[in-house]
């Protein structure tokens, strides 16, 4: 079972083998997804894998009567993915004449390297990695270049605590800053291995750098183990197309050895065992047997399930955090102490919220500590899956 959808949607395997498997069996597939579904109605990790299905099928004559409208998801992805890589190269451009290094992660050299097709992946924005002692210079560049911060810079004692600010541009377009590639304090020396490995390519003709083969797998498995609709079922289809353009050739037994550095050893295995339930492009031996994951790894994967979710209560946002602190704390060697825990606390949701959100949510909490929640609130907390 994949940690990051316990539950999948209904008919996943089948949407997933329509956007995996030989023409044929993918057109049945389809088939089998699309007797009596509306498209209009389903979930976001569907709609994700939509334009590659798209891609792979058309003028088969399997897509039927939807075809038109699954065309029109495409030119809209591919419009969004062409937006993006103009915007990616142009700042790719400027980091490299700044002297900053980066790492362009996880979409954009999917698309480049793997899907082929431009419009094949939906891509929202495009990530980008550069070292934590250059995100000074890397958000002077985008700011000056018309790019808009959707909080302010981290302090230096926050940026251990957090890991991408998402930016917009007047033009439409997206990138996430990040200094650290997944939402979690990596073992010592995860994260420089990361950049250390990484190969040149070329973003619409612009110099830049991507993640070692086995890397760009392991991140698009970690980022799968995260509740983020959009990659749920997404990251499977991505593995495959990694796979196809190695013509097969793959280092799986590297993949889990970086897995277990990560700290997700057990959880990439895991989620590795759902993929290859969901589509035969994948060999057994991506996903082999091993131990269960230790205690260490159980509270990383409910933090990072939890994070953000809204029927959170106080005492759980608290444990979590208090935990991510200590986690953090021990591999920096950072002082550890609850007087640090509340400072950095502090400075990290006024570094998100500003002073007036942060004065204000504390409010709330306070208040829904001892009264409970408003009635009103009840109404749009969604039910547990």
């Amino acid at each position: 079972m994949n940690f990051a959808f316990p539950e999948p949607p209904e008919g996943a395997d089948l949407l997933i083998r329509a956007a995996t498997a030989a023409k044929e069996d993918a057109g049945a597939a389809w088939t089998a997804w699309a007797k009596g579904r509306d498209l209009a109605h389903i979930d976001a990790s569907s709609f994700a894998l939509l334009a590659t299905v798209y891609s792979r099928l058309r003028g088969s004559g399997a897509l039927g009567a939807e075809e038109s409208r699954l065309a029109g998801i495409w030119r809209w992805s591919w419009a969004r993915n062409e937006l993006t890589l103009r915007a990616a190269a142009r700042v790719l451009a400027l980091f490299s004449s700044a002297g900053v290094p980066c790492v362009a992660l996880k979409g954009l050299p999917l698309l480049l390297l793997c899907h082929g097709d431009r419009g094949a992946r939906v891509m929202f924005d495009a990530d980008l990695l550069v070292p934590e002692d250059r995100l000074a210079d890397a958000w002077r560049i985008l700011r000056e270049d018309g790019w808009t911060p959707k909080h302010a810079d981290p302090p230096p004692r926050v940026r251990p605590f957090l890991h991408a600010v998402p930016f917009t541009h007047t033009s439409g377009a997206a990138i996430d800053l990040h200094w650290k590639p997944l939402p979690f304090e990596g073992t010592p020396g995860a994260w420089e291995g990361v950049r250390a490995r990484a190969v040149p390519g070329t973003v619409n003709g612009t110099p830049a750098l991507f993640p070692d083969p086995v890397d760009l797998a392991l991140l698009a498995v970690a980022h799968g183990l995260r509740p983020d609709p959009h990659a749920a079922l997404r990251w499977v289809v991505d593995l495959v197309a990694l796979l196809r353009s190695r013509d097969g050739r793959f280092d799986w037994a590297a993949l889990h050895a970086r897995a277990g550095a990560w700290g997700i050893g057990a959880a990439a295995r895991r989620s590795l065992r759902w993929a290859c339930l969901m589509t035969a492009a994948l060999p057994p031996e991506a996903a082999p047997d091993g131990p269960d994951p230790d205690r260490d790894e159980q509270r990383l994967l409910a933090f990072l399930f939890r994070h953000g979710d809204p029927r959170r209560t106080a005492a759980q946002v608290v444990a979590d955090q208090w935990w991510n602190f200590r986690r953090v704390a021990r591999t920096r060697s950072l002082p550890a102490g609850p007087c640090a825990f509340a400072g950095t606390v502090l400075a990290t949701y006024r570094t998100i919220w500003g002073t007036r959100g942060l004065c204000s949510t504390v409010t709330r909490a306070v208040r829904r500590a001892f009264l409970g929640p408003p009635p009103e609130a009840l109404k749009s907390v969604p039910a547990a899956p």
